[in-house]
């Protein structure tokens, strides 16, 4: 990109044409992804041949007439496609001289140049500026002008001190640098998309479908499970006394042989927990200690499986075609790093299951609790797959996606992926690779996601 310079040499160059190129040349080199300034120069009763060509840096063309160019074309028209070329327009509207009736007019060149700027760049693309140390006011620009922005106004005289050149120069370049930025940066999206109507082609990304770069926050703070503590269990199911005899001491033990009339029996119906003998007691007291140890076990995994849900959020990704053309035959691989889990289609972390009491019965040395499951029958049906166009593949930490076709302008997302952080530790910002095949454009296309993760605990 080009910031082309509209230049007039009948006020002092010193203090005009050669001071602001000299500033325009150092802003250049400040603005990153600059080539250069074009220096407009057009023949005049000076001799320019002393001129150097290129700013010290290289970044900044002086044009002097038809330089650049061969043959013998018409400098007017060379100038003029030059304008249409450039990125931005700085002109010099500074006055030069004055009509019968006082009004100041600025160099006719500058104007013409200035018209057609109008015409094919824009307004905000063209920024004006003038040296008031010329006699140059807002009061003095003809009509159309006036109504413009205000140009910058700097004030240099021609035997200005080398301190006061300094001075001044440092501060039209900042007052340059807030006008000509926004030019580029327009200049830059209108280059795009003509390249994009001159050169068609898809132009595929992978990015966060919905969610742009607002970042997520996970804590590992449970606040409640939502389950009874394991004192509330013990309260529910408690560890039985043993049983006493009439005089005081422990009741006598039955034989531990029972016939299967006799378990029947016990099982038909409910025995009171004061009849109980020492074996049935201790053999339901060693079910119910169990059944707490459990618990507390259950407890732990129930935790665990809380500050998982905490740090595990659902994903949905998107392939967008910003390009001019369609693309077919599209293949997308997104990896994540590692300290990353990705769950298989339709499968999810399960919540532990809580273990059961043991019924309040009679167990001897030698029972087992017995308890029926559900049957669950699974049709052939329920095991046929429907086609997908997302497939995880969580060995690989890889998620794939296809579709035949993306038409430009549009956007195909992908199924919702549900992922975790496989460690509190892992918990960070991260980025996701991809990589998109297609017929169209032929060479792969590489590129990242960023994920934007806080860590809040209370």
């Amino acid at each position: 990109m080009k910031i082309f310079w509209s230049w007039q040499s009948d006020t002092p160059q010193s203090a005009g044409r050669h001071f602001v190129r000299d500033v325009l040349a150092e802003l250049a080199r400040d603005l990153n992804g600059i080539d250069g300034t074009e220096d407009a120069e057009r023949p005049d009763s000076e001799e320019d041949e002393g001129d150097p060509p290129f700013a010290d840096d290289g970044s900044i063309e002086v044009d002097h007439d038809t330089r650049g160019v061969g043959g013998s074309p018409p400098i007017a028209e060379t100038i003029l496609r030059k304008i249409r070329d450039c990125a931005v327009l700085v002109a010099d509207v500074t006055p030069i001289i004055s009509t019968p009736a006082g009004k100041r007019v600025p160099n006719p060149n500058v104007m013409l140049e200035l018209g057609y700027a109008v015409h094919v760049l824009g307004n905000e693309r063209i920024v004006l500026l003038m040296n008031g140390a010329q006699d140059a006011a807002l009061r003095h620009l003809p009509f159309d002008l006036r109504h413009w922005r205000a140009p910058i106004v700097y004030k240099l005289h021609k035997d200005a001190t080398d301190e006061q050149r300094r001075e001044v120069a440092s501060e039209l370049k900042s007052a340059l640098r807030t006008r000509i930025a926004p030019g580029l940066r327009i200049a830059e999206a209108a280059q795009r998309e003509d390249d994009r109507s001159r050169n068609r082609a898809p132009e595929l990304s992978v990015t966060i479908d919905g969610e742009g770069d607002a970042p997520r926050e996970v804590s590992q703070t449970v606040v409640s499970l939502g389950v009874k503590t394991l004192d509330q269990i013990r309260s529910d199911t408690p560890i039985l006394p043993l049983p006493r005899s009439r005089n005081g001491i422990l009741g006598t033990a039955t034989s531990p042989r029972m016939g299967q009339s006799s378990i029947l029996a016990g099982l038909a119906r409910a025995k009171p927990v004061s009849q109980w003998t020492i074996e049935e007691t201790e053999g339901y007291n060693s079910f119910v200690r169990h059944y707490h140890s459990s618990y507390e076990r259950y407890l732990e995994l129930r935790e665990d499986y809380a500050r998982l849900l905490l740090r595990s959020f659902q994903v949905q990704l998107k392939v967008e075609n910003t390009g001019s053309l369609p693309a077919t035959a599209i293949d997308v691989d997104v990896t994540f790093p590692a300290g990353i889990i990705l769950y298989e289609n339709d499968e999810a972390p399960l919540v532990p299951t809580p273990p059961e009491a043991p019924p309040l019965r009679p167990l001897a040395p030698g029972t087992a609790i017995v308890r029926q499951l559900p049957v669950e029958f699974e049709s052939p049906a329920a095991r046929m797959w429907l086609p997908r166009s997302t497939h995880v593949h969580s060995g690989e930490r890889r998620i794939h996606f296809s579709t035949d076709l993306l038409k430009h302008h549009h956007s195909a997302a992908l199924d919702p992926v549900l992922l975790s952080f496989v460690t509190a530790a892992d918990i960070a910002p991260f980025d996701a690779t991809y990589i998109i095949t297609a017929r169209e454009p032929v060479d792969a296309i590489e590129g990242r996601i960023h994920f934007e993760i806080i860590r809040r605990d209370g």
